[in-house]
């Protein structure tokens, strides 16, 4: 479990480097320029770390699925071979889909202005400033996108459904110990998938607020998903000790939270 938490932090640090530091550097910048070559590269380590990010999370659901379901068989299960495995097929995975989104880009035609109406490079700015039809490509990369997120967000959906159904058979007490487990996980797959499906599943279309929707996905939701771990384990660990200071505990967590989160 750790050592998928620990990929989960690393991949949130790329993943928020890739737009961060242009992003600032433009602040204090002025023309906002960025070469083609720089484009297509961000462009590219945005959807691969992007589809990375998506597999770890089906993984780590599958990883709490075998830990809580089949407890005596995890270490057998979820070894160092299986975990090594699963983190090369992702990156794999991710990595085909970085290429595949960069090979559908790099054919299009561009024509003056090329002037970008976002902070970063994305498939959807650069197919409005391409000068041809662009309707097969539009097509290819929607399902492209379509077929790395939806099919994991359901998968997410039927573990955490089908380790509901599970939870049935076991204790109060271990419910609330369960629970606490999955929940930093259920928060970060929403973080992940609600702007992931609002700005790549839809079609083409200029969609309202994207540009700040696209601000928390890359940046805002990636750096603070450490926290997230770290306030629901500050919780976890005021649940299991004495009942009657829960209240003050958790109270605590969550201003030791809020002191991280504006510190930053």
């Amino acid at each position: 479990m750790h050592f998928f938490l620990v990929n989960l932090a690393f991949l949130d640090i790329c993943y928020c480097s890739v737009t961060l530091p242009k992003m600032l550097a433009d602040l204090f910048s002025n023309p906002k320029t960025t070469s083609y070559n720089a484009c297509m590269a961000q462009l590219s380590f945005l959807h691969f770390l992007g589809a990375v990010e998506i597999f770890l999370l089906l993984a780590m659901a599958c990883d709490h699925y075998v830990a809580i379901c089949k407890p005596l068989r995890y270490a057998m299960l979820v070894n160092r071979t299986v975990c090594c495995a699963l983190l090369g097929a992702l990156w794999g995975g991710g990595l085909i889909h970085g290429i595949v989104l960069f090979a559908l880009t790099i054919t299009l035609p561009f024509c003056d202005p090329n002037i970008l109406d976002n902070f970063f490079c994305n498939v959807h700015q650069l197919a409005k400033l391409a000068c041809a039809n662009t309707h097969t490509v539009e097509l290819l990369v929607f399902l492209n996108n379509s077929s790395v997120i939806v099919p994991c967000f359901v998968l997410l959906l039927i573990s955490y459904t089908a380790l509901s159904l599970n939870l049935q058979a076991h204790s109060s007490e271990a419910k609330k110990k369960i629970t606490s487990t999955c929940i930093s996980h259920m928060v970060v797959v929403l973080d992940t998938f609600g702007p992931a499906i609002y700005i790549y599943v839809l079609p083409f279309q200029a969609v309202p607020m994207e540009k700040v929707i696209a601000l928390f996905h890359t940046v805002i939701f990636p750096l603070t998903n450490p926290m997230i771990y770290m306030l629901c384990n500050k919780i976890r660990s005021s649940v299991q000790s004495d009942q009657s200071e829960v209240g003050p505990q958790i109270v605590t967590a969550v201003w030791t939270f809020y002191k991280v989160f504006w510190s930053k």
